[in-house]
């Protein structure tokens, strides 16, 4: 939509401008490509949702629309924060506490298969599969 506004600026300025030799100079790529935006809400992310990292570690994340977080894995172990969608989209994690052992981690969360199950991918390009239960 920005790009077709952009055009469209662009081709009546060059209409108003016909008198003069120079063409309008055409927008850049960088100026053609608009900022990622944020295309999920807390809203669509929030709910209860099972995890399989594929190494053995499973469990539950529920996830509430005020932005915390409780992830509860087969054995019982818990952990809990805030959780939040960043400027590309990503969802990241917020353990409670300053354990270095367990810092802030974002996930780009894929599009649905078949059998609602998705890929979340962090930024080391771990694929977590994940499925909206609630």
């Amino acid at each position: 939509m920005k790009k077709l506004v952009l055009i469209a600026a662009v081709a009546a300025l060059s209409a108003c401008n016909q008198n003069k030799a120079e063409p309008a100079a055409a927008p850049s790529e960088a100026a053609a490509t608009p900022a990622a935006a944020v295309t999920h809400t807390m809203a669509d992310r929030a709910g209860t949702w099972t995890y399989d990292d594929q190494k053995g570690i499973t469990g539950t994340s529920v996830m509430t629309v005020d932005g915390t977080y409780t992830d509860t894995d087969k054995g019982g172990k818990s952990e809990t924060g805030t959780w939040k969608i960043d400027a590309s989209d990503k969802v990241c994690f917020d353990p409670k506490g300053d354990d270095p052992k367990n810092p802030t981690r974002c996930y780009a969360i894929g599009e649905p298969g078949p059998d609602g199950t998705t890929d979340a991918t962090d930024d080391q390009g771990n694929v977590v599969k994940v499925k909206k239960t609630a």
